[in-house]
């Protein structure tokens, strides 16, 4: 009998790590997936199958390889939008003067800093205030191209590819048609590469010279205009409110950096420092919120956000807020429909949903808890959406008439600076975190539905028309970035205190009052 050839060390190994890199190319596939799934269809969209379809592994392979969706979702959050949130977070700070990318700084080790070549160097090629010195080339190169290709019969445009089910080019008019055509695509895309390569040079120049209001501006609209990692990563933060599992992954990976950034200590930041730090996080993650609003990419928010970088900068001091409490945000809601079972069925709805999320929501707990039958609930309504939809928008208009009233009493009183950092302060109590969980739910899935983004939609729109009319010079009104930017800050300031639940205590004054005294200057 023959032995058979034994295998060399190095062939042994190369035995070992064949399937093991491969096994390894797969899992990074599954998670790449994970995230491209959760950007633009949200947790309910998250399963075996959307991720299998989306890799191209088997649905086996996928659920082999994680268990649940609780499991996708946290390794996904750990692998992918982990880095992508703390690395732009930190960016906002640093460009703010607000936090210094030391090695030795705790609070940054281990935070990826953005590369020039990332999502931060396409914010200045986009961002549109950016002047673009090779936009003259490439306007010229396409009015020359345009003039060319009309001289030449059947030539494309130059927005138009051409259609591969059309008989393919026969004449030498219409084969240079087509070589002229292909040229100038390529042209057009170095162009832009160039463009983009400019503006990399042009984010590290910033970064070399220091905090400024316009490298604050590219840091912040990384979460005006999210990259995918983003957005999933926001879906996943208001999602893990009601998923231990994914809460864990969190909490072990965002919260403790996000934490030590927002808490005052005597090795740490002042209360101060600590503030506008929470003030900047809750504007930045509030855009991620209201990034779908109608119009917000095209949004110019560099006044914002100068005037923003100004405020960050005055050396004020605490002052004593006054004790006034916003009784309105613990209270049930007062529906007021005039039936008695459909105001306890839609608070129940609202209960329901800020315990256990949409999802965990069933129907037959809402009837239960609303003392009802489920042939109740779907003798009114058709689904459980329409039913969380009716509530949503009738909790959303008492919920706008309650805070105008509650500013209106401490504006009066205290001024603009003071009663905005008592809604800050109301809004983060821990006392609120079911009215933060029911809100957040409203516009996490408001993404994903468009009937209830358009009726919740509305339902702003009327408090935005009753302010102004009810004082003309109202700040926010001024123009749609101004509005833009307060209602990002209004929903971000429910989301930090997922990250960091202390956040509610700091002084927001030595930030707010300066914004009010800008925005007012009589």
């Amino acid at each position: 009998m023959v032995a058979s050839p034994q295998p060399t060390p190095g062939q042994a190994d190369q035995r070992v790590r064949g399937p093991q890199a491969r096994v390894q190319v797969n899992l990074e596939r599954a998670l790449d997936a994970v995230v491209e799934v959760l950007a633009p269809d949200g947790w309910a969209g998250l399963s075996f199958s959307s991720v299998s379809r989306s890799s191209g592994l088997s649905t086996r392979a996928v659920h082999n390889r994680f268990g649940d969706r609780s499991a996708m979702a946290s390794a996904a959050f750990t692998s992918r939008s982990c880095a992508a949130l703390l690395g732009s977070l930190t960016e906002v700070l640093v460009a703010a003067g607000l936090l210094d990318r030391d090695p030795l700084d705790t609070t940054t080790q281990g935070v990826p800093a953005p590369t020039a070549s990332s999502r931060f160097a396409q914010a200045v090629f986009m961002r549109p205030t950016r002047v673009d010195p090779w936009e003259r080339v490439r306007a010229a190169v396409r009015d020359a191209s345009a003039q060319s290709l009309e001289r030449l019969p059947g030539a494309p445009s130059l927005r138009t590819a051409p259609d591969p089910g059309q008989p393919g080019p026969g004449t030498r008019k219409e084969l240079a048609s087509l070589a002229l055509w292909q040229s100038l695509q390529q042209l057009t895309t170095a162009l832009d590469s160039v463009s983009l390569a400019d503006a990399a040079i042009h984010l590290e120049d910033l970064r070399e010279a220091g905090p400024s209001a316009e490298w604050l501006e590219i840091a912040l609209d990384a979460f005006h205009r999210p990259s995918p990692a983003l957005k999933a990563a926001v879906e996943l933060l208001i999602v893990s409110q009601f998923d231990e599992q994914l809460a864990a992954a969190i909490q072990e990976c965002v919260s403790p950096t996000v934490a030590a950034w927002c808490t005052p200590a005597s090795s740490g930041p002042s209360p101060e420092t600590a503030a506008r730090r929470a003030y900047l996080l809750s504007i930045a993650l509030g855009l991620v919120l209201v990034h779908d609003r109608l119009g917000a990419p095209n949004l110019d928010l560099s006044d914002e956000v100068l005037a923003l970088a100004a405020a960050i900068q005055v050396d004020r001091k605490p002052v004593p807020l006054p004790a006034d409490r916003a009784a309105y945000i613990e209270a049930d809601i007062p529906f007021g429909t005039g039936d008695e079972a459909l105001d306890r069925l839609l608070q129940a709805t609202v209960d329901l949903v800020a315990l256990r999320g949409f999802d965990g929501a069933t129907t037959s707990a809402i009837a239960r808890a609303a003392g009802c039958s489920e042939a109740l609930i779907f003798a009114r309504y058709p689904t459980k959406m329409a039913l969380f939809l009716d509530a949503s928008r009738r909790q959303q208009a008492v919920a706008y008439r309650n805070y105008d009233e509650y500013q209106t009493s401490i504006r009066t009183t205290h001024g603009m600076g003071i009663a905005d950092a008592l809604a800050l302060r109301e809004v983060q109590r821990p006392e609120a975190s079911l009215q933060r969980s029911t809100y957040l739910e409203q516009v996490r899935l408001s993404w994903h539905d468009e009937e209830l983004r358009a009726s919740l939609a509305l339902e702003f729109d009327a408090f935005v028309a009753d302010a102004t009319a009810a004082d003309p010079d109202w700040a926010p009104a001024n123009s749609p970035s101004s509005l833009h930017m307060s209602i990002a800050l209004g929903q971000g300031i429910s989301l930090l205190p997922t990250l960091a639940p202390s956040v509610w205590a700091l002084p927001y004054d030595v930030i707010t009052i300066p914004l009010a005294e800008a925005s007012d200057p009589g």
